[in-house]
């Protein structure tokens, strides 16, 4: 059934013509989604509707779960978008960063200075302001990896890495190897979260970076580390290997006996005193890793042996 028109001017004109999922400005652009669609017993009512743009609404209409990629919009997930975008509307003036998606709030003075800006105003930043963003999203990310907030640490440096990849070099943001070293950390942030909450999703963005371990050497090189994969390395080569075993769909890409050989390989690196950046801590991760890993593969593939570890 049809919006009635007193309530999709309701819902535009607290969106303010804004796309409320990807929050563009989308002028007459805009659809209004039932959040429970009308054969499933949703209404034609304000607390059913969300103003989308062209491509969000098709987006959030399609969805095979015979053949599931990715995760499906839920009607839940939609109303937070809806209120998040109402709420931006009705605050103090700010500047939207489309980049990070989130409202930078301005003070008495800056308003006065610009009176004519209502939020949100999407800017495009320069090169020089860029670069300081990316740097703050790079401290930001570490700051929460460091206190275990792996789902915010993954935001910024998701964030940093687009805002770096947005400009038109990379050269400023490879000063230190600062580029570098940020792909590292979020390849980590997707291996924790993965193996923590069993999110396939988490796995397959960290697939996407393509670490193994020549690329993540090649990575320290281009950063200007000294010397080569440490303890610390050799711990997220062999989380990365147990999660592929993990996702039935990616251990079937090479036999399960290579897959245990390198698991393997890497707990004695893990395990090795010499190893650069040995530290207690990580091989205790390291062995209880493992320890669920020989569970899961006892469990599914009863035939194949496990070796022991060599002492």
């Amino acid at each position: 059934m049809e919006f009635p028109a007193a309530v999709k001017v309701e819902l535009l004109f607290r969106c303010g013509r804004h796309c409320c999922i990807c929050r563009r400005s989308c002028g007459r652009r805009m659809e209004i989604h039932h959040i429970i669609q009308d054969a499933d017993g949703g209404h034609a009512t304000l607390d059913n509707g969300i103003p989308l743009c062209y491509d969000c609404h098709d987006d959030v209409g399609h969805y095979n779960t015979r053949h599931p990629r990715g995760n499906k919009f839920t009607p839940e997930e939609l109303r937070k978008h809806r209120e998040r975008a109402f709420r931006l509307m009705e605050q103090p003036p700010g500047v939207y960063d489309a980049v990070a998606g989130e409202l930078i709030m301005m003070s008495d003075v800056s308003r006065r200075a610009l009176e004519d800006v209502r939020p949100p105003r999407v800017i495009d930043l320069h090169h020089e302001a860029r670069v300081a963003r990316y740097l703050s999203y790079v401290v930001r990310g570490c700051e929460e990896q460091g206190g275990g907030r792996l789902r915010d640490a993954i935001r910024s440096f998701e964030t940093a890495l687009g805002l770096a990849e947005s400009d038109e070099t990379l050269r400023d943001y490879m000063i230190g190897g600062n580029y570098c070293v940020a792909k590292l950390h979020l390849w980590e942030c997707y291996l924790d979260d993965a193996w923590n909450d069993r999110q396939p999703e988490w796995l397959h963005r960290a697939i996407n970076l393509g670490f193994d371990a020549d690329a993540v050497l090649e990575e320290l090189r281009r950063s200007g580390a000294p010397g080569g994969l440490s303890c610390h390395h050799w711990y997220y080569l062999l989380l990365q290997e147990c999660l592929f075993l993990r996702d039935t769909g990616i251990r079937e890409r090479s036999p399960v006996e290579e897959r245990i050989d390198r698991i393997t390989s890497f707990i004695e690196l893990v395990h090795n005193p010499f190893c650069p950046g040995s530290d207690p801590k990580i091989v205790k991760r390291a062995d209880d890793v493992l320890s669920v890993t020989r569970q899961e593969i006892v469990r599914d593939f009863p035939n194949v042996l496990f070796p022991e570890r060599s002492r």
